[in-house]
């Protein structure tokens, strides 16, 4: 009984030690930035004897965080709205058509999963500024698109065939069309 709790206040102290440890820099980063230059030169590990909030302000001026912000925001709603509606449109077609042909689609969708990224990025920088898709944020919502759709496929196909065809069936029966109500 002994031995266990031994260990398991070593273990306490271990996973403290690493929580200190990870911790740390966040520590740093939060104290110094508080800190005029000239105190952070003249040490480091103190905390700031005046809270300086110029800091952030000058940051945020700089950095221009609002227009970031905004391109994030569209990239991401741009991004993730023609990965869902590519995605499960080809994902519901690939796994409730039978045959040779989707297969073939399917395993080539799969299978450019399999390519690393590495590889294609020269030929997709060329081919962005070739269809002047370059510096350009819809251009990247293409890319973007493009590099995130086989991923979703796979996700969707496998999703779709775990619904039962009857369901299906029976939406069609209650006078249900392809896309829904008619």
């Amino acid at each position: 009984m002994r031995r266990m709790q031994a260990g398991s206040y070593i273990i306490v102290l271990l996973l403290a030690l690493f929580a200190v440890i990870s911790f740390f820099p966040l520590y740093m980063t939060a104290v110094n930035s508080f800190k005029t230059e000239e105190e952070m030169f003249r040490s480091i590990l103190s905390p700031p004897s005046v809270l300086h909030f110029d800091n952030y302000a000058s940051a945020y001026e700089k950095t221009q965080m609002l227009g970031s912000l905004m391109n994030t925001v569209i990239l991401s709603v741009l991004g993730i709205g023609g990965i869902l509606l590519f995605a499960s449109l080809a994902g519901y077609k690939l796994s409730r058509t039978p045959g040779k042909l989707s297969g073939f689609i399917f395993f080539l969708f799969i299978s450019s999963m399999l390519v690393p990224f590495h590889s294609i990025m020269i030929p997709l920088v060329k081919t962005a500024k070739a269809l002047s898709l370059q510096g350009n944020i819809y251009g990247l919502a293409v890319m973007y698109v493009g590099l995130g759709v086989n991923m979703a496929i796979f996700l969707y196909h496998g999703f779709v065939k775990s619904i039962p065809r009857e369901l299906e069936e029976s939406a069609y029966m209650d006078g249900a069309g392809s896309f829904g109500r008619s």
